[in-house]
């Protein structure tokens, strides 16, 4: 995405003692754009944002903001994250049955909770979920809330 042109002038101010009627001189411009990238490329796009030596080389002035690493497959890996959960807390739920002589029955309900996806060992959560953007590397956690029958 590429933002429409800003334009700012550059003045020369009338100083502290300036005659009465001065009036700032415009002496110039300065020109800046936004310019967001979206890229699968991710390492590289990070070497680009690092290293300005190839953009000033060609007297091109750069200035990058704080880079945000997205994770474009999370809507898939939710759906497979929330399929193993599920998995889990029926395993957990039967480990606990077995304790006290139960057996777990059919699945009475289920909802899916918050996800976190967070930077590696993160402790950062949150109720309403965390969307870590800082770091390549992420650690997605997906929380489900399933009620089965217990048999005796």
């Amino acid at each position: 995405m590429i933002s429409p042109v800003q334009q700012n002038p550059r003045c020369q101010r009338c100083g502290y003692q300036s005659p009465p009627g001065c009036v700032d001189k415009v002496m110039g411009y300065d020109l800046g754009q936004t310019v967001t990238i979206d890229s699968d490329q991710v390492q590289r796009v990070t070497a680009l944002a690092q290293d300005m030596t190839p953009f000033l080389k060609q007297g091109i002035s750069l200035a990058t903001q704080t880079l945000a690493y997205y994770c474009s497959e999370l809507p898939q890996m939710r759906r497979e994250l929330l399929a193993k959960a599920i998995h889990a807390a029926q395993q957990r739920a039967e480990s606990i049955a077995r304790t006290t002589g139960a057996q777990v029955g059919p699945l009475r309900s289920v909802d899916s909770g918050v996800f976190q996806v967070t930077a590696p060992h993160s402790t950062n959560i949150s109720s309403v979920g965390v969307y870590n953007t800082a770091t390549i590397t992420k650690r997605i956690t997906g929380v489900v809330h399933a009620s089965f029958v217990l048999e005796r």
